[in-house]
């Protein structure tokens, strides 16, 4: 059983007595690695990962302190691929980038905190590696929510200064104008499930990922498909080491090709979210 902290948008909630995904032990390396090893690695035979462990479910720490969560097991699965095991930094999310630059060179790869942007790409090699976006997460009652669309006349909620609240209040500038949305805002996110639950909310609009974790906490609450207004989730390298992003590229690509990627977002719930 895990004490979780989940960060979204700009609320921290906690969810207390929920068992969730342990860390995983590093997989097996495989017979064929892909070669060659890139060389200057932070740690020799090891892929380090930086990672702000306040991302469940992508990462976040387990009853034991240790690093998991779906992008952790995959870096495992990639890095096994290349022969490599997989270590970790516990590191700030805005740290991430300009660490890169440190002559310490503590590691290799990150964990983006935020989906790609134009911005991000110009300070750092990136690899998509999920499709984010937003879903909506509707009461079990609330069997005619389909889609942004079906949202029009309904109470519906996200948290306050997020991309959901965005989200919703475009709505009522489009598609819902004639019967707009009754918008609540809120500070915890946590709260705003329990309304759906109740019934005192329709629908919440929440980060796909964090959704896909939400639906596993709450009962009587579902995840709508499909997720909306997609964006890249994405793994960091340094714009110096192209090697070593490629061959992290090929890695991932052979999961993709003998189904371990699609294990894994089965196990986490992440089915849409797939890269092609």
């Amino acid at each position: 059983m895990v004490a979780l902290m989940v960060a979204c948008g700009s609320s921290t909630g906690t969810v207390t007595g929920q068992t969730l995904p342990g860390s995983q032990n590093q997989p097996g390396l495989s017979s064929q690695p892909i070669l060659p090893v890139p060389s200057g690695m932070a740690v020799p035979g090891k892929l380090m990962v930086a990672a702000d462990p306040t991302e469940a479910p992508l990462v976040y720490f387990d009853h034991t302190n240790r690093f998991a969560g779906f992008s952790i097991e995959l870096l495992g699965e990639i890095a096994s691929e290349m022969g490599l095991r997989l270590g970790e930094v516990n590191i700030n999310g805005d740290q991430i980038v300009p660490g890169f630059a440190d002559v310490a060179h503590r590691y290799d790869v990150g964990i983006a905190l935020q989906p790609a942007t134009t911005e991000l790409d110009s300070s750092a090699a990136t690899l998509e590696y999920l499709v984010g976006g937003l879903a909506i997460l509707a009461g079990s009652a609330q069997g005619q929510i389909r889609g942004p669309d079906s949202l029009c006349g309904l109470r519906v909620g996200a948290n306050r200064g997020s991309s959901g609240e965005t989200a919703v209040l475009r709505q009522n500038e489009g598609k819902c104008h004639s019967t707009p949305i009754t918008y609540l805002p809120y500070d915890d996110d946590l709260k705003g499930l329990r309304d759906v639950q109740s019934g005192a909310l329709a629908a919440y609009v929440q980060d796909y990922a964090v959704a896909t974790l939400f639906v596993r906490l709450f009962n009587r609450v579902r995840l709508v498909p499909h997720h909306f207004n997609q964006t890249p989730e994405v793994f960091l390298f340094a714009l110096t080491n192209t090697a070593l992003r490629d061959a992290a590229a090929k890695a991932f690509d052979r999961l993709r090709k003998n189904g371990a990627y699609r294990t894994l977002l089965n196990r986490w719930g992440m089915s849409e979210g797939a890269v092609s």
